[in-house]
């Protein structure tokens, strides 16, 4: 049996009574249909990491630099596995290797989380690590991979026992779940929110609540501060109705905040950025005014202007899930079954990134079948660690449940412009057709794609013709701007119009074209947008 499920199960969460598993959560994908726009900010690059046949890949967690990943596995990823027991692993992308953390017998370590340095990781496990665990219990571990030693952070007895610890930037305070009474607090056994303190060995009761309901640690701010936190307990007296909302915890003045106030409808997995301010999370209230069918959304809540954020809009239920937010907080990662880029019309599970600044989406996969989940974000958000069993780099053709990371810059594509024209000196009252050329120097497909041609006072419009896209221009026989909508543009592309006036001046003079050339994707260099064109006029009038 897998100690961690590979996909939790979110709606109405609540710990399984059976030992060995650990805290579930429902899981809702509906049919539905939400595209939201075309353009994508980055451009991802996938590298599939583990190569293996039958098993399960657990969900994985991203160093800051996005260099390492530790995550669970069954397999024997590095010849010391062979009885295939659930362990964790820890890869480095420096060195394109993979060390096998831990080295146990029945049962199993999971639901890592690894500290922003990459050099320490929190854990569960039932296995008796240092020796202080002979009775099997679920506990909290933290794993030094400096020293490569173990040290174990609960020492319980119990059912359901210690679950979903998370680290912070240094792995110096753990925040988990408990039903265990570790500070004298917690008599009646009720899961509760702990923080550990590695440097004094000492812990902190976050919660106090009664009965068994959904109460999850989601993460934790980079200084171990602040705490997302996924409940449907009154924890501070605005949630009589106990319905599952995302609460912020900070330690500097114990005080617990309601992010979310709502009825009927559930929020889940708040996930919190670095500095604490940021919390993404998906939800199937109206927060914002923005989400009237009450589908299931993605937002993030800004604690400096307490204001919500609806990041998707779509319809027909769910289908939004795994929320991973970068620590900058500029980037939110997740996993979808809508199409909110336009390429994903068979609306397959995939991994999309949206970009706070822009707010564009980007889709990460792009599969048919199968699943791709459990994104995690490094802390820019360049980084995208997460489990698939597509196919994505063409060593995956069993469908296997695999890791992958993949690696995203800012899709950029140089655009150029230039200009010719079909006589070079011209008299009043001859035709002057200018030809415009766009090309797209890459390296990726350009998006919004538009040419303002400028004409000079000295002429009138007669007409503009191309091959691909609509004009906008003024009436013949007037001056002003002729706008070429031409869309998006792939890498290699190049396109030519054809803008016909009239001269109106008379000689001893000179008009001058001007066009330049823009896009909603950033261009790595501005020299070449823009291009001017003189032709002499010259005296006399044509007869």
């Amino acid at each position: 049996m897998k100690l961690i499920s590979n996909r939790y199960l979110r709606h109405r969460a609540s710990m399984l009574t059976l030992a060995g598993v650990l805290a579930l959560s429902v899981v809702f994908a509906l049919d539905w249909d939400g595209r939201q726009g075309s353009a994508q900010s980055l451009s991802c690059g996938i590298t599939e990491v583990t190569f293996t046949s039958g098993g399960f890949i657990g969900k994985p967690s991203i160093s800051a630099d996005g260099t390492r990943i530790v995550f669970s596995s069954d397999r024997d990823l590095t010849g010391g596995n062979p009885d295939f027991n659930q362990e964790l692993f820890l890869y480095n992308s420096l060195t394109n290797s993979v060390t096998q953390v831990t080295n146990t017998t029945g049962g199993g370590s999971g639901e890592p989380s690894l500290s922003a340095d990459g050099a320490r990781i929190a854990f569960v496990s039932d296995r008796d690590l240092i020796g202080g665990n002979a009775d099997a219990n679920f506990e909290v571990f933290i794993y030094d991979a400096n020293t490569n030693t173990f040290a174990q952070v609960t020492n319980t007895m119990g059912l359901f026992g210690n679950s979903t610890p998370w680290t912070n930037v240094d792995g110096t305070r753990i925040a988990f779940e408990s039903d265990r009474n570790l500070t004298g607090g917690n008599a009646d056994a009720n899961v509760e929110v702990f923080i550990y303190h590695v440097n004094t060995n000492t812990f902190t009761q976050v919660t106090n609540t009664t009965a068994h309901e959904n109460l999850r640690v989601y993460s934790i701010s980079a200084n171990g501060t602040r705490i997302a936190i996924e409940s449907q307990r009154n924890l501070t007296g605005g949630n009589a109705d106990l319905n599952n909302e995302i609460f912020l915890y900070d330690a500097t003045t114990n005080i617990i905040t309601q992010v979310t106030n709502t009825s009927l409808r559930d929020s889940y997995e708040p996930k919190i950025n670095a500095d604490g301010t940021r919390i993404a999370f998906d939800s199937y209230n109206d927060l914002t005014g923005g989400n009237a069918d009450l589908n299931g959304e993605v937002f993030f809540y800004d604690s400096l202007a307490n204001s919500f954020t609806q990041v998707t809009n779509t319809t027909f239920g769910g289908g939004l899930e795994d929320m991973s937010i970068s620590g900058d907080g500029t980037h939110i990662a997740f996993e979808a079954e809508r199409d909110l880029t336009g390429g994903n019309a068979d609306l397959n599970s995939e991994i999309f990134v949206f970009d706070t600044t822009t707010n564009i989406f980007t889709q990460v996969t792009d599969t048919t079948g199968g699943d791709s989940n459990h994104p995690s974000l490094n802390a820019d958000g360049t980084r995208v660690a997460f489990e698939s069993d597509r196919d994505l780099t063409g060593g995956n053709a069993d469908g296997n449940e695999e890791l992958f990371l993949a690696t995203c810059v800012p899709v950029s594509a140089d655009l150029f412009i230039g200009q010719s024209a079909d006589q070079t000196k011209v008299k009043q009252g001859e035709m002057l057709t200018y030809t415009v050329t766009v090309g797209n120097l890459g390296p990726d497909g350009a998006a919004g794609v538009e040419v303002f041609d400028e004409l000079s006072s000295g002429v009138a419009f007669v007409s503009a013709q191309a091959n691909k896209g609509s004009f906008t221009a003024p009436p013949v026989g007037q001056t002003g701007i002729v706008t070429w909508n031409l869309g998006s543009m792939g890498s290699g592309d190049q396109e030519t119009s054809q803008i016909q006036v009239t001269v109106t001046i008379r000689g001893r003079d000179t008009i001058t074209n001007n066009a330049r050339v823009i896009s909603s994707i950033a261009d790595p260099d501005g020299t070449n947008n823009s291009s001017s064109l003189t032709t002499t006029v010259q005296p006399g009038k044509k007869k």
